[in-house]
């Protein structure tokens, strides 16, 4: 395995979205056992899975050229898909009487 290859696996796995379905959860567990994860989980469907969509629909409509939204005049787009799916995810959180700690997760 080349240095560049090894570097970009370690990337993608302390990416903070792959290592929020693990932190997630285990907040979740801590917070309010099995209830607890599915809370956790609609928080992470909500924040990670929304802006995910936004960029795979994106890729198959062309209104994107790749995963990391390489040209500039992406992104104003994407921040804000990902700044509404966060308030979302409050709103939702909150409302609904999610753990707390759960959703002070979802809000750092």
């Amino acid at each position: 395995m080349t240095w560049a290859r090894l570097a970009r696996w370690i990337s993608i796995l302390f990416d903070s979205s792959v290592l929020s379905l693990i932190v997630f959860p285990a907040i979740g567990w801590q917070a309010a056992g099995w209830p607890g994860i599915a809370w956790a989980m609609l928080a992470l469907r909500t924040l990670s899975g929304l802006p995910l969509a936004y960029v795979w629909l994106g890729l198959r409509r062309g209104w994107v050229s790749d995963w990391e939204l390489s040209h500039r005049e992406e992104r104003p787009r994407f921040i804000l898909v990902s700044f509404s799916s966060d308030l979302l995810a409050l709103l939702l959180l909150g409302l609904a009487g999610a753990p707390r700690a759960v959703w002070l997760l979802a809000l750092i």
